[in-house]
């Protein structure tokens, strides 16, 4: 198991779709602690298991490859396309707001560039960073979201290890597809509030204009009080869990680990963005 080094930094969290949709006001911003672990890097092995020589054996499934993710070593301008032609969307600082070491999974790579998911990027978007201004390590978590289900499934080197039940955003708030990261995790300290026990923020916006919501347009993993609703539609976006299952996220989940949100059921060939 990887060594968990804690950071406590207090910070207010601006979250979208951190609400239930019944609720007629905004929720208020809490106190929040950041907790950094540091990634260990995830190798995947195969044991040859000796058969007898008159049966045929089916070909070996293909051995799932951990995520390539960039921790952020100096202040570095991410870009639209690789190399200067393409435009700044913004500068992709070696903490994020919430106060985590940045780390962004790599999806691709040209030459010196490596292409990833952020938030700067945008929803459906890659951005573009020099591999010289990041460290690489691996990731070997996956989580796949299914709207369809009102599911979580969370994989380990392509082993299912956790299902959870969870609750989306409703109809006019739906929660956006594609893929997406865990930008940060953050305990609330308490168990009560519209974040629950425990947020894992994504780089997912919500695009859509919530009249009632005055928060941020941030999309989240996040616990609530609110467990009848899990297994149906209930928030502005997020993806809530209850506190069993939140704790169970924050313990295990790194920054960086590559998040599938879709319509569709999840299945083995599914929940790989990177």
């Amino acid at each position: 198991m990887s060594t968990l080094a804690l950071l406590a930094v207090v910070i207010v969290a601006a979250l979208s779709g951190c609400g239930s949709s019944g609720s007629g006001s905004a929720p208020r911003a809490h106190t929040l602690t950041v907790i950094v672990r540091t990634t260990s890097t995830v190798t995947t092995t195969h044991a040859d298991v000796a058969t007898p020589k008159h049966r045929r054996t089916a070909p070996a499934p293909p051995a799932v490859k951990p995520t390539a993710v960039a921790r952020v070593t100096r202040p570095v301008a991410e870009r639209s396309a690789p190399g200067t032609r393409g435009h700044v969307l913004g500068t992709l600082a070696t903490h994020t707001e919430f106060g985590s070491v940045t780390a962004v999974p790599v999806v691709t790579r040209r030459g010196a560039w490596l292409g990833v998911i952020s938030v700067l990027a945008g929803n459906g978007h890659l951005g573009w960073i020099p591999a010289s201004a990041v460290a690489l390590t691996n990731v070997g978590w996956r989580v796949y979201v299914s709207l369809e289900r009102q599911r979580i499934t969370v994989l380990y080197g392509g082993e299912v290890v956790r299902r959870i039940r969870t609750s989306t955003g409703v109809p006019g708030a739906t929660t956006p597809t594609g893929h997406f990261a865990v930008t940060d995790r953050l305990s609330t300290g308490v168990e009560e509030g519209p974040y629950g026990c425990c947020v894992l923020a994504l780089s997912a916006v919500q695009p859509l204009h919530l009249s009632d919501w005055d928060g941020g347009n941030r999309i989240a993993i996040h616990a609530t009080n609110d467990t009848e609703a899990l297994g149906h539609p209930a928030s502005h976006g997020c993806a809530h869990v209850d506190d069993a299952d939140g704790h169970w996220l924050l313990d295990h989940i790194p920054d960086g680990t590559p998040v599938v949100i879709a319509n569709a059921p999840f299945h083995r060939g599914r929940g790989s963005p990177a």
